[in-house]
């Protein structure tokens, strides 16, 4: 997995969460590093708020260096995003079902420290939150903040480490457990931590894996990980050759695997599942094309088997995608012409809509 490839710059990217069909939220920062959203909970032909093609404004200010909000639907009608802010602190805020914004529409929760990286925000209960953030130079420590139910806001716990290349990745597959994923900044190989237990504050005595281990590779984006089931883990990055390389936990780790052919990708991909054995993979082409491939794993395959299909053309940016329901998966990502586009794949009817452009849900 090595190459020549040259470790990337960060580009902006939206952020999209769903608790269940037909309820969908998109974020998106403008050129000016101002938030804004949009969302539905309608199927209808015009289901979006704002409607037409505008977004709604979340106030503030973010760090030059903040890629895309952080997201996460925790459960039915929860909804955290978290952004570094211009003063490089954490910044949250919520809603619950309502849709109402806390502390409000244009207010955030200031959460403190000071960041270099975006945070990075897993959740596997409806009442916990665990954010992954670097911290300032020199360090550039890794830092973990939690929030529960029942106590609230947690300090920051520093794990350490010298981590100036990418943001940390998380993904849990059940509860009690959070995978947390790296790019050594001197080698580019991708690390691993865990925590397998009701202790993850990361604390001295915690249920967290002392150490990081290594999983090898050559990272030149930040690795992309998502879990369709207890035990399973896909990462996704881009390699040393600029194409797209996999690596899979199941029961212990595989080997890297090359899964683009001789396509290259401009920045980090994004993948989701919709449902147990079934992943959709997404990638930036070098000709800004919206690239797409899916996997089975009653059968082990991809589709396509070699390569990527073109599903779309003009990008600005990575592509992010999240699933509302079986069979159904939403693409944003930002266009040549400045806007926020859309798509949605629909596994029943075997089409994407629009078939070959993108829903124009609004322009900066």
């Amino acid at each position: 997995m090595s190459g020549t490839a040259t470790v990337l710059s960060n580009y902006l990217f939206p952020t999209a969460v769903s608790w269940g069909y037909p309820h969908l939220e998109v974020f998106a920062l403008s050129d000016a590093d101002v938030p804004y959203w949009k969302w539905k909970n309608s199927s209808s032909s015009d289901p979006w708020n704002p409607p037409g093609n505008s977004l709604e404004s979340l106030s503030g200010q973010t760090a030059p260096f903040e890629n895309g909000l952080a997201a996460i639907a925790r459960g039915f009608g929860f909804v955290d995003i978290f952004c570094a802010g211009s003063d490089y602190a954490l910044y949250h805020k919520n809603h619950s079902e309502d849709l109402q914004w806390e502390p409000s529409l244009s207010g955030w929760e200031n959460r403190g420290g000071g960041l270099t990286s975006p945070p990075t925000v897993v959740s596997w209960a409806q009442d916990r939150l665990d954010i992954f953030v670097i911290g300032d130079g020199p360090a550039y420590s890794l830092f973990q903040q939690f929030w529960d139910g029942t106590s609230g806001w947690s300090d920051y716990s520093n794990f350490g480490g010298t981590w100036s290349t990418f943001a940390p990745t998380a993904v849990s597959w059940g509860p009690d457990r959070i995978d947390l994923f790296l790019v050594n900044s001197v080698d580019q190989s991708l690390l691993h931590k865990y925590c397998d237990g009701s202790n993850c504050d990361g604390s001295d005595g915690s249920d967290w894996s002392n150490s990081f281990e290594s999983l090898g590779g050559y990272c030149t984006s930040r690795p992309i990980a998502v879990s369709w089931a207890s035990g399973r883990i896909d990462i996704f990055v881009r390699g040393g050759d600029a194409g797209l390389w996999h690596l899979s936990y199941s029961d212990g780790w595989s080997s890297w695997t090359s899964i683009s052919g001789n396509t290259s990708i401009q920045a980090e991909p994004d993948a989701v599942s919709w449902g147990p054995n079934h992943l959709d993979v997404f990638a930036w082409g070098a000709d800004s094309s919206l690239l797409h491939k899916s996997y089975d794993g009653t059968t082990d395959s991809w589709s396509p088997k070699e390569g990527f299909e073109v599903v779309g053309q003009g990008l600005q940016g990575p592509p992010k995608a999240v699933s509302d329901g079986v069979g159904s998966v939403h693409v944003f990502c930002y266009t040549q012409y400045g806007e926020l586009g859309h798509k949605a794949w629909n596994q029943t009817q075997g089409l994407w809509t629009p078939s070959e452009s993108f829903d124009d849900l609004g322009a900066f």
